[in-house]
């Protein structure tokens, strides 16, 4: 789960919550980063419940509350941090670019869904450095069907 997405997230519930004030919405949302950041998403979702107890925007924050409840497991971002992992989208995003834009949008291309479809599955394969286990893979599985793979392409 893209941290900054779900900062957009946390910007829901604070407008739920807050309404328009500015200055409290800014501090509250810097506050939220930095304990998202400490994997305090549970904790967050509790204190901003007993925030509107009995208040008239109850309804609506426990709506938005609802993403992160559904997300939680997702939104564990120090522990993915220390792990080494991106807690951001931009870097999937540039792979994306790289891996399909250099195959599928160079000059003079054209393709059908189910071409680039296979193509792309077979370049991310080969990307990703797994394309030996992915043809060992495909050939057993063939032969437990007893089957054997067509010679031509």
């Amino acid at each position: 789960m893209d941290f900054y997405h779900a900062l957009e997230h946390v910007g829901r519930v604070l407008d739920a919550l807050l309404g328009k004030q500015q200055p409290e919405r800014k501090v509250q949302l810097r506050r939220w980063a930095k304990r998202l950041l400490k994997d305090k998403v549970q904790s967050l979702i509790k204190e901003t419940r007993q925030a509107c107890v009995g208040q008239p925007q109850a309804h609506a924050v426990e709506e938005e509350l609802g993403y992160f409840e559904r997300n939680l497991q997702r939104m564990q971002y120090g522990s993915f941090r220390a792990k080494g992992y991106f807690i951001g989208s931009g870097v999937v995003e540039a792979g994306c670019k790289t891996v399909i834009g250099a195959r599928c949008k160079q000059s003079g291309m054209f393709w059908s869904l189910p071409g680039a479809e296979n193509v792309l599955a077979l370049r991310c394969i080969h990307t990703s450095r797994r394309l030996d286990p992915f043809w060992k893979h495909r050939l057993n599985q063939h032969a437990k069907r007893n089957d054997t793979l067509s010679l031509s392409a």
